[in-house]
């Protein structure tokens, strides 16, 4: 057995990367097929204003010439904390965007001593955080309504039944927060009679439904004023206006480059205002989403995030116009 020898990234090693990439996440959800190109614009050269790709953190373990398991991590400075964080009185944030060990390399440590790697790089932060989901710009789509690489719609986790990742967690000091739960629906299923039977009912309260494509409008605000994301980002904004004011919004996007070559959408914003809830607002907006999806973009499914614990109300809209649980992620 060859000592585990551990490196900082080098342009060198990409190659090696995408191979292990490919080989690790190509048979979990919604795996995007890896190249060069794209590990390198999506990751190596990302620069958020907020977070930027810092090679030294960036921790690979190396069987001789193969990669069995690497540590991505990275920090924020304290002015972008306290930009981010009611309150934040400290300096720096550490974070840990990927942690994988290869499965046949496991229960040997490699896991530990890219975590201690990746711990003493980041030694002087104020904390240091498990950069799960939306908020994980390089894996997730913080950026905007983008294909995340693998895991669940917004970016990669924790399957909730993978107890040693959880335990091995838990050893390092991280908890899991959230229960993601993954939801499905097969849009054959989606009536467009359906559809005009809830908007009908909103309409009845003074509520006018409008359609933007890569704009997205901000609840509360008037429906000019939009947040903007990258513009090679291709994604639909349903979202309803009252008195001149957004008051719901449903996002979706297409999911490009799957793997399993699928037609398949995804649900990236689903929000309505405190006032206008009660009146169906949500499921007419998530429901014309649906069937915009079906009929004019061609897709065959759509899969969505909720999590449990903050949006139990979501959850149960979701299940009412179709939607299935497939599974379940830990969100640290």
């Amino acid at each position: 057995m060859r000592e585990i020898t551990y490196t900082e990234y080098s342009d060198e090693d990409l190659p090696s990367i995408v191979r292990f990439w490919n080989a690790s996440f190509s048979t979990w959800p919604n795996a995007v097929r890896m190249t060069a190109h794209l590990y390198r614009t999506r990751v190596v050269e990302l620069n958020t204003g907020v977070e930027a790709f810092e090679p030294k953190g960036f921790i690979l373990a190396w069987d001789g010439k193969k990669i069995v398991g690497y540590c991505h991590s990275g920090t924020r400075s304290g002015v972008v904390c306290r930009r981010l964080y009611d309150g934040w009185e400290g300096g720096s944030e550490g974070f840990i965007a990927l942690i994988y060990v290869a499965k046949d390399y496991r229960n040997r440590g490699i896991g530990t001593e890219l975590m201690r790697r990746a711990k003493q790089y980041l030694y002087g932060t104020a904390r240091i955080v498990i950069d799960g989901q939306v908020f994980n710009p390089f894996y997730g789509n913080s950026a905007g309504p983008a294909t995340c690489f693998f895991g669940t719609t917004e970016g990669i986790s924790v399957p909730d039944e993978d107890e040693a990742a959880k335990k091995f967690f838990s050893r390092e000091g991280f908890e899991k927060r959230y229960t993601g739960v993954a939801l499905e629906v097969a849009l054959s299923s989606v009536s467009l009679k359906r559809v005009g039977a809830t908007r009908n009912a909103a309409e009845d309260n003074g509520v006018m439904f409008r359609t933007k494509k890569n704009v997205s409008p901000t609840i509360g605000m008037p429906e000019r004023i939009s947040l903007q994301y990258d513009a090679s980002q291709t994604f639909d904004s349903f979202y309803a206006v009252r008195d001149g004011l957004t008051i719901g919004i449903v996002v979706s996007y297409p999911m490009k480059g799957l793997v399993s070559k699928e037609k398949k959408a995804a649900i990236y914003h689903l929000e309505v205002s405190k006032d206008a809830r009660g009146i169906g607002l949500g499921e007419a907006l998530l429901s014309s989403a649906l069937v915009d999806l079906k009929s004019r973009r061609q897709m065959k499914k759509c899969e969505t995030l909720t999590l449990q614990e903050v949006s139990p109300e979501a959850l149960k809209l979701y299940k009412k116009v179709g939607f299935k649980e497939m599974r379940r992620w830990a969100i640290y």
